[in-house]
């Protein structure tokens, strides 16, 4: 019988991926550092008419040996989805051990348990921060871990990435891999976790961005992200390969405008000069952290996910609007 271990179960996109596993009907253990999330998981998966008698929750830390045996006990199948992620700076210890330590762990047990295939949730920030500057990019770019401006999650998930694909060519092991890198991952939350493009709209929508920083961003709607997940599993066709997800890219003004025209009237529609974004910078660190992507455009050849994973079902202005409905309505 086929088992999916779903390590993350808790966060943003597993959770959606979740969700699509067991109306399935396939049988998914998730894991959690907090087992007093449980009932939050549960209901959020009743909420979406969801039965819940295929899933177990199991708790363990990427950073500790406890539990993980048991974890991958009759495991079939893992998408390794826990990640971290902030706007906000943190040390960078913080980033990399979770990353590079708890996907080592993760790779070792995949090995010792035979299990039939790995999937990785990486990142396109694993691609674009390429050593020569570039305006399209492809599943053969990767970021340069040397640059100065690269930054600590860009970095960590870089390196996490390599080091699965430098697992699987010196052990050989018996799973097959596949690395599946979304671009920016938005659309409506299940929990109460609402991932930090969640937390960008929020504020956009209350009208605390009064105008859109010149970024250029590309964009996937998180239901899509897990769609991709789930038919990557025992696809013969993304066997050793790399899947960029990327729908489409759109700089922050035309986000504004998009949520505006739906009728969120707070959203900046005018763009913010770049020297006044470096000037909140010496301030806040947040702010801080958007300086070395200032005017860069970044566009991807997304067609290898349409080919090998069949997307994509819903626009990146669907997601902007879904999310920004669900946080509002939230608040009523």
């Amino acid at each position: 019988m086929k088992k999916i271990l779903v390590t993350g179960a808790s966060g943003y996109l597993a959770l959606h991926t979740i969700l699509q596993l067991l109306k399935k009907g396939l049988h998914v253990k998730g894991t959690v550092r907090n087992i007093s999330r449980t009932n939050e998981i549960y209901q959020a998966l009743k909420d979406n008419d969801c039965s819940i008698k295929n899933l177990e929750l199991v708790q363990v830390d990427l950073l500790e040996e406890e539990g993980w045996d048991e974890a991958f006990k009759d495991i079939t199948h893992v998408l390794h989805m826990a990640a971290s992620f902030t706007s906000k700076p943190i040390p960078t210890d913080e980033y990399m051990k979770p990353q590079l330590e708890g996907t080592k762990r993760i790779l070792e047990l995949c090995k010792k348990y035979n299990v039939k295939q790995l999937i990785q949730t990486s990142s396109f920030a694993a691609v674009y921060n390429t050593k020569e500057p570039k305006i399209t990019f492809n599943e053969n770019d990767w970021s340069d871990t040397s640059l100065p401006s690269i930054s600590d999650y860009d970095k960590s998930k870089t390196l996490a990435e390599k080091l699965c694909w430098d697992f699987v060519a010196d052990n050989q092991p018996s799973f097959s891999f596949t690395s599946i890198n979304p671009a920016g991952i938005v659309g409506p939350s299940l929990s109460s976790d609402l991932g930090v493009t969640n937390d960008f709209i929020d504020q956009i929508v209350k009208g605390k961005i009064p105008m859109a920083p010149k970024m250029h961003l590309g964009w996937v709607h998180v239901e899509d992200v897990a769609l991709a997940h789930v038919n990557a599993i025992d696809n013969p066709k993304v066997a050793g390969e790399r899947v960029i997800l990327y729908e489409s890219a759109l700089w922050f003004k035309d986000v504004g405008q998009i949520l505006h025209d739906a009728g969120f009237k707070k959203a900046p529609t005018k763009e913010m000069a770049n020297w006044m974004v470096k000037v909140f910078g010496l301030f806040d660190a947040s702010t801080r952290l958007l300086v070395p992507y200032l005017g860069k455009e970044k566009n991807c050849d997304s067609e290898k996910a349409r080919e090998l994973l069949g997307l994509y079902t819903k626009t990146s202005k669907q997601a902007f609007i879904e999310a920004a409905t669900k946080l509002t309505s939230n608040l009523k």
